[in-house]
């Protein structure tokens, strides 16, 4: 999976052009951190800034695999670390999500567990520190439990215990994980791909800035993968069992590590499962609760379940769309199992398979991409990346627009067109040009 790295030393214009790239990309996201400082954070600055930063990623990029450069991991590491630094500095944009993170940390900590109990039922509840009387009054759908799972509590409990109501604890807690995840595509695929993930504006935006937590499972599940292509399979179970615990999406990935583990393994997995949520028991449940009322209520930037709404009643349209799911995944996880045989595991194709989840889902979220992106560095293709790109549109809402006329959440009549035609024309470019490959090589 790993392209061999030239030895060849780098000349001084190739070394100019590496910390060149570096000052730029810097450069970028640092204007990125004053501008979220901002009352007033314009979509115009922050496309413009956005925009800018994917130029510099394409053409840096571009030029590392036309002249053959492999990215010394050195200059690598060291921007990694510029850029999370600097995104530490900046604050959450366009996003409310981490007063949640905040408050199920404060709950975890002082009741033992975050589950079951809505925020709002604590409006009138006047022993509450100040700095969460007004953290709980900016949370979002505060009738509604967490839906974070165990996994993620116990990181919002961790960053409460560094600095409680703060969000740069989950900040730099998150950066860690980040780096983590670097440096295991490190040992999967070649620097220059690992580029693409590292200075991503969705990943800088979304995990750095905004603290999304997604980059537990994300990483957590990469881990699995690590040690299920390894033979660790003890290792992979307990990793892959963890990253469930975290988000719902590492569940798709389970039946492909656990066929190829012995009994044992698959009662490892389940036993760690059932460890991460014993404890809130008792406790009024747990995060299923409000994710059941999320997956009834919600509906954001959907793409083929929008559609089926059109043709038949919510519900069935949900039935449709999980039923075209189905099919599509049944085919490819049997492809896999005569693919690869239980000596010779293999990377399953996350990229087709979290792609075609979430063009059924009623819901994506931009961070929810930050699943795919590590695929996105294994398997070459352009969609991933254009997909990363055309999602940030998502944050045209009516609230960002000032819009009286629009819900606060709803998009603006072009972003769905724009986002998802955008994304079709990248995955007909990456059959051609595979096609094209296919037909030299012939």
């Amino acid at each position: 999976m790993v392209t061999s790295v030239s030895t060849t030393p780098l000349t001084a214009t190739q070394r100019n052009i590496f910390l060149a790239a570096v000052f730029v990309i810097s450069t970028l996201y640092f204007s990125l951190g004053v501008f979220s400082r901002q009352e007033e954070g314009s979509l115009l600055v922050f496309y413009g800034l956005s925009a800018m930063t994917l130029i510099t990623i394409g053409v840096f990029f571009r030029y590392l695999e036309t002249e053959k450069i492999i990215f010394p991991v050195k200059y690598l590491i060291i921007s990694v670390i510029i850029i999370r630094v600097i995104g530490i500095y900046g604050v959450p944009l366009y996003e409310d999500d981490y007063y949640r993170y905040l408050w199920d940390g404060y709950l975890f900590y002082h009741y033992g567990t975050p589950y079951g109990i809505p925020p709002s039922d604590h409006f009138l509840n006047t022993d509450l520190p100040g700095i969460f009387q007004h953290i709980i009054g900016l949370i979002n759908n505060p009738d509604i439990p967490t839906i974070y799972g165990p996994t993620l509590q116990y990181s919002f409990l961790l960053a409460y215990l560094f600095a409680p109501g703060n969000v740069i604890a989950l900040q730099i807690l998150y950066s860690f994980i980040d780096i983590a995840l670097i440096l295991i595509l490190l040992t999967l695929s070649t620097p220059n791909r690992v580029l693409l993930y590292a200075w991503s504006p969705l990943v800088v935006k979304e995990i750095i800035f905004t603290a999304h937590p997604d980059i537990v499972g994300v990483m957590l599940l990469m881990a699995a993968l690590f040690f299920f292509v390894r033979h660790l399979k003890n290792y992979a179970v307990i990793f892959l069992s963890l990253s469930v615990c975290a988000k719902i999406f590492a569940w798709l990935f389970v039946p492909f590590i656990l066929f190829y583990c012995t009994n044992k393994q698959r009662a490892l997995f389940f036993a760690v499962v059932a460890a991460l949520y014993f404890p809130f028991i008792g406790f009024n449940g747990s995060d299923f609760i409000g994710l059941l009322s999320f997956a009834r209520d919600f509906e954001f930037n959907s793409a083929l379940y929008s559609l089926a709404t059109y043709l038949m009643p919510g519900i069935y349209a949900k039935a449709f769309c999980a039923g075209i799911f189905l099919v599509f995944y049944g085919i490819y996880f049997r492809h896999y199992l005569r693919t690869y045989k239980p000596g010779n595991p293999a990377i399953p194709r996350g990229d087709w398979i979290l792609g075609a989840f979430l063009l059924c889902a009623p819901v994506i979220n931009a961070w929810y991409l930050i699943w795919l992106l590590p695929f996105g560095v294994i398997f070459r293709g352009t969609w991933v990346w254009v997909a990363s790109a055309s999602v940030l549109l998502t944050y045209v809402t009516g609230l960002q627009l000032n819009d009286v006329q629009m819900g606060s959440y709803d998009l603006a009549w072009w972003v769905v067109p724009v986002e998802f035609g955008v994304i079709g024309l990248a995955v007909l470019y990456d059959v051609r040009h595979k096609k094209k490959v296919n037909d030299i090589v012939e």
